[in-house]
Formats: C-alpha cells, structure tokens, sequence
C-alpha cells in the first residue's frame, strides 16, 4: 500500500470580498489516489474513497478522518459514493458487485445488495432518500436496478444489455437519466420503460448531469466537450470545447447558473452560462482527476484523482476567460 499525503485546502470567505489565505492541512494517512468524493448535505464532511480499497469520512473543515467505512482492499475499491439527501446514509459501490449502504453517523453498514455481476460504476440516492439506482458496465441483463434503501429489496430491474456509463436521477424524482454509447435515454423509475433518447454527437458520453430546472441536461464526451441539451424537446442547446481529454465530472451550482467540469486531462473549470466566461480552478496537467463535487451550499468544489490529493477550494466569484461555446 502506498504511502502519501492527503491536503485539504480550504479557505472561508469573510465580510465583503475579503478572504483569508487558504488553509493547508496535511497528514500522513494509508492513501493512494482519489477515486470518489461526495458532500454531505450540510456541507460539512465528505465521503471518499481510494485507490487502496479505502473508504472513510472526512471533516471538509478539519481534514479529520472521522469514521473508516472501510479499510484498504485493492480487490474491492469504491468506484462511486453518495450520500442521502437527508443526510442519514451513504451508498457506495465498486470492484466486489455490490450495492453498501452505511449509516452515515456511525459508519455501520446496513445492507449489502447482492445482483450485479459486473463492477458498479455508479450509484444515485432518489431526491427521497428512499431508493438508490445502481449500473454497471458490461452490458449484463443485470445492470440497471433500482433498491430499496431500507429493506434492500430490489425494486425494479431494467431489461436491458447497454453499456452504461452514467447515471442521475432528477431533482424532482420523476426521471432517471442515463448515458450509453452516443446516446442518453430517460427512464421512468415506476416502471421498466424507457421513454424517450437522443444525443447526436458520434462520441461517447462518460458522464451527465441533470440541472435543478429538471429539464436541462449537460453531458461530457470522451474528447473533452460539453454539450447542454433540453431534454423535453431533445434539443442541443449549446456545445463548449471544454477540455483535451475525456470529461469525467460534472456538476452544477445550486441554482444553476455555473457548470462545474474536471478532465483526465487534470484541469477543473466552471462555466458561468449565463455570462459565457470560464474560470480555471487547476489548469491541465499529467494527473487524471476522477471525481469533483460542488458543495451543497454552493460555497466550496472538492476534487481528487490519480496521485492528487483531496482537495477543496472557493467556488469562482471571478470567471476571466471567455467560453469556447457554440449555440445551437
């Protein structure tokens, strides 16, 4: 197991457009590289996994590791975590095939779901705290399934043999978005049918992301773009030339108005559509990031990946440069 340093960067906003320099906390932890991050509801701990098969809860303030979900096992590291709107758990899923639910408070594991066959490579809580939506890749009839996060029954298996590589359901509960091949299909979470697909671009899409409105969709690509689509009248609206490399997060602020990016090309960007300016939280460089997340409160961005450590930094106030966009 490899030896490196976890940093937290942190800096808290004060009184008017004043801030203090970024707090730095260092400690030396069993830690390879960022795998998965997501923010609690209050925006103040982050669940995150490891490369080493780690999974635990850090204080976002702190740099604390408060509770170890799990210790190091190479042969079952989390490839996806969230945590519960309602802030009482945390699902997690990976190389073993299983869907964990865990007790956020206390770090005991509740439910292993057994189903899949294949690696889960993402897991999404209902806006109810209810049910978790779980995929794989492989194109196994098995891996698209909706579970009962309390009794872990599986609540609905989709029939279908896709690749999937991403998943979000949306913020009113009402549609479950999915990425395969060139294509994004919205899925009823009642019942197994699919309702309607599109995607024009002959590129494959790695990551979506619903926006609050509940009818905006922005997808990544394996080339470094970004398109933003209407869902309901599956139209592109808009197209960014956002990165060299593939998009592996995205995630909007809590109203909307910025679109947050990170890329195996190692940079981190947010988009401010409304003004059609960009700013560079870590300009491209030979460190993959696999994970990125806005805070709840829209006050912070962490991010981590390949041999980079955990960090977090101020959401941009100032966005200097201008937006390779193209409207559609």
């Amino acid at each position: 197991m490899k030896k490196a340093i976890i940093t937290i960067i942190i800096a808290i906003l004060l009184i008017g457009f004043a801030r203090i320099p970024a707090l730095v906390l260092s400690q030396d932890i069993d830690l390879a590289s960022i795998r998965a991050i997501a923010w609690s509801p209050d925006s103040t701990r982050l669940v995150v996994s490891d490369l080493d098969g780690q999974i635990y809860i850090v204080d976002a303030l702190t740099g604390e590791i408060l509770i170890t979900l799990q210790e190091g096992n190479t042969e079952n590291v989390a490839l996806t975590v969230a945590w519960s709107p309602d802030g009482t758990k945390i699902a997690t899923g990976g190389r073993d095939q299983l869907v964990h639910i865990w007790k956020a408070i206390t770090g005991e594991e509740l439910l292993a779901l057994e189903g899949h066959t294949d690696s889960i490579i993402h897991i999404e809580w209902s806006p109810d705290s209810q049910k978790v939506v779980s995929i794989t890749f492989g194109g196994s009839p098995d891996n698209f399934r909706i579970w009962n996060a309390t009794t872990g029954e599986e609540t609905i298996r989709f029939e279908s043999t896709q690749d999937f590589y991403s998943v979000d359901w949306s913020p009113d509960g009402n549609l479950i978005a999915t990425t395969s091949g060139y294509r994004v299909s919205l899925w009823s979470p009642d019942n197994r049918s699919r309702l309607m697909f599109f995607g024009n671009y002959k590129e494959e899409m790695p990551i979506l992301r619903w926006h609050p409105d509940n009818t905006t969709l922005a997808t990544g690509y394996l080339l470094g773009k970004i398109c933003i689509w209407n869902s309901q009248e599956k139209v592109l609206i808009s197209t960014i030339d956002a990165h060299t490399d593939v998009v592996s997060v995205l995630d909007w602020n809590p109203d909307g108005s910025q679109l947050m990016s990170a890329s195996w090309d190692g940079s981190v960007r947010v988009w401010n559509l409304e003004t059609n300016h960009y700013a560079e939280l870590l300009p491209p460089n030979e460190h993959v990031i696999y994970t990125a997340a806005w805070s709840p409160n829209g006050e912070y961005i962490a991010y981590g990946g390949a041999y980079h450590p955990l960090s977090i930094v101020p959401a941009p106030t100032d966005f200097p440069l201008e937006t390779p966009i193209t409207h559609d």
